[in-house]
């Protein structure tokens, strides 16, 4: 398994899979990274908590350079939330962030 590391050059802009009132997706100020609400509380090891000490969810980043990269962050971040934020996935290589993005885009 690859190892969990912390990025956070990757803050600014999380869009989730929750439409607002006219149908537009909401935005926070978590994360430089789009997502799609897909959050997994599965663990291969001990699980992994946030500041506030809540089970801190698996989930997927849509941005340009870390596209399909896995990451935890706060559950609660929209809220109250600690901002917590780390990598479950090691960076991938240039030419890997291309493909990923060109499939992204013809979809």
């Amino acid at each position: 398994m690859e190892s969990h590391s912390s990025n956070s050059q990757s803050r600014g802009w999380v869009t989730h899979g929750l439409n607002g009132s006219n149908g537009s997706k909401k935005k926070s100020s978590y994360a430089n990274i789009v997502t799609l609400s897909q959050k997994e509380y599965a663990y291969d090891g001990p699980a992994v908590k946030c500041h506030c000490n809540k089970l801190a969810p698996r989930d997927t980043s849509w941005s340009n350079l870390n596209s399909r990269r896995r990451f935890y962050g706060c559950s609660d971040f929209r809220d109250s939330g600690c901002n917590f934020f780390k990598w479950y996935d090691g960076k991938m290589c240039d030419r890997t962030i291309e493909l990923l993005r060109q499939l992204r885009d013809s979809e």
